[in-house]
Order: structure tokens, then sequence, then C-alpha cells
């Protein structure tokens, strides 16, 4: 039976499959650059959101693009982080994105579609994103996992 550290390790913490020194090293690693990155777009977000209010207009407009520096940041770390992998693990999240990418297509036809008949909404592109994000965490630790 298998420690609730030997798991996490094997869902989110192995670069390698067998979680090695290498890999919780790699891990830290990464989380101490991706979690200030997602706090630093979590304020942003709030106050981007807080500032532009109801009816943007000026230069306000945007501010709303604030938060999209800290997701830039998240994006330079996670594709690090990638290519500071071994072989293992590029394949894993290549397919843990791929399943991500086909959630995020069939939702942005469907987005579309439903537009064409004014059927849209404003937080679909969130919803879309989201959607598209949790497929990819989900179908990275299901993939490690299972390889485990």
């Amino acid at each position: 039976m298998s420690s609730v550290r030997e798991t996490s390790i094997k869902l989110w913490g192995g670069v390698c499959p067998d979680g090695s020194d290498k890999d919780r090293r790699e891990m830290s690693r990464y989380l101490r650059q991706f979690v200030p990155a997602m706090v630093a777009y979590a304020m942003a977000l709030v106050v981007a959101i807080l500032l532009v209010g109801d009816e943007p207009s000026g230069l306000r407009r945007l501010v709303i693009l604030l938060p999209a520096i800290p997701i830039a940041w998240v994006a330079v770390v996670v594709l690090s982080s990638i290519r500071r992998a071994d072989d293992y693990l590029r394949q894993l999240q290549l397919q843990a994105i791929a399943y991500g990418f086909a959630v995020a297509m069939v939702g942005l036809v469907v987005s579309g579609l439903l537009a064409t008949v004014d059927l849209q909404y404003r937080a679909t592109p969130w919803i879309v994103y989201s959607l598209a994000m949790s497929t990819w965490a989900i179908a990275g630790g299901y993939l490690r996992f299972r390889d485990n």
C-alpha cells in the first residue's frame, strides 16, 4: 500500500515516473515559480475588475488586460518546466495538452455556433478556458497515475 506522499508524487510531483530526489527538486522549483505567478494573476484580476467596473471607457478598457502579464509569466514557467523534463514527461504532457486542446476546440466551435444565433454569453470564453485547463490537468494526473 502506497503512502499519501508516494501517491501525490506519482500524480503531481513526478517529473520522471520513479519520484526521485531530482523529481522532487524539479517540482519544488516549478512550484516556487508557478505559485507566485498564479497569486500575481489572481491579484491582477481582482484589481482589474475593481478598476474597470461595469462601464469601462478610455484607459480603463486597457486595465482589463493587466492579468495577461502574470499569465504570460505562467506560460513561461510551464514551458520552461516541460523543456527541462525528460522524454517520458514530455510525452505525457503532449497527450494531456492534446486532450485539453480538443476540449477547447469543441467548446469554441459550440460557442461560435451559439453566437451565430445570438446565444453568446460574456462568460463563455472563461468557461471554455476553464474546461480546457481542467482537462489538461486531469488528463496529466490520470496519465501519470495510469503509468505508475
